[in-house]
């Protein structure tokens, strides 16, 4: 039962790495996507001064992936799984205020962010039970 746990915790702590760093590098980094763009326009005259899209997104896609490899380097540490979270929340609120016509597209930030904060509820749970 405990090593099932344990499967359980590297499954989930390596999918949410993916996650993250997946989308900090595909939409990001090395391709800036044209939804990407999008979003970061919708900010209107809330984008900072003198802070091109591309510099914007390449400041997420660094982000994203940070969290990544912190997920990955602190394994018995809880605090990158919560700061993926946290992150997770405040990215679909942001979604929700500025672009909220991307929520009901196939493949959306609910269902990424969603399914991300699900994942890591299952990465702290079971961290929990197989200590």
């Amino acid at each position: 039962m405990i090593e099932d746990v344990k499967r359980i915790y590297l499954v989930a702590r390596i999918s949410l790495a993916f996650l993250f760093i997946y989308h900090g590098l595909a939409p990001k980094i090395l391709t800036l996507s044209d939804m990407e763009v999008a979003m970061i326009n919708n900010h209107g005259d809330f984008l900072p001064l003198g802070i091109s899209v591309d510099q914007i997104a390449l400041l997420g896609g660094l982000w994203d992936c940070l969290i990544g490899v912190a997920i990955l380097v602190f394994w018995k540490q809880r605090w990158p799984i919560l700061v993926s979270m946290i992150t997770l929340v405040v990215l679909l609120i942001d979604v929700a205020i500025f672009s909220p016509q991307y929520l009901v597209e196939a493949f959306n930030p609910v269902t990424t962010n969603v399914l991300g904060l699900v994942v890591g509820l299952i990465s702290l749970l079971s961290k929990r039970a197989s200590l």
